[in-house]
This record gives C-alpha cells, sequence and structure tokens, in this order.
C-alpha cells in the first residue's frame, strides 16, 4: 500500500474538520491566529 502524500493527508485532515461544521473551523482559525501572534512576537523580541 503506497503512503499518501503530505498534501493528501492534508485535505483528509481539513476536510474531517470542516466536516464537523463552523465549531471546526473556528478552532482552526484560532489556533492560526495564536500561531502568528506567537511567531510575531518572537521576530519582535528577536529584533530588539
Amino acid at each position: 500500500m503506497m503512503r499518501k502524500s503530505i498534501k493528501e493527508r492534508f485535505q483528509y485532515w481539513f476536510d474531517n474538520r470542516m466536516a464537523k461544521g463552523s465549531f471546526g473551523l473556528i478552532r482552526i482559525l484560532i489556533a492560526f491566529a495564536v500561531l502568528l501572534v506567537l511567531v510575531l512576537a518572537v521576530i519582535t523580541v528577536k529584533s530588539k
């Protein structure tokens, strides 16, 4: 059996999240926002 590509695994994961309704999308957006804030905080601290 062939291993699925990263793209296919991401699509499967994303489709499963979307199947859970709007709460799944909200959780993805919150996680993305937190990750973005953390990255920007690290960049800001390192630039000083």
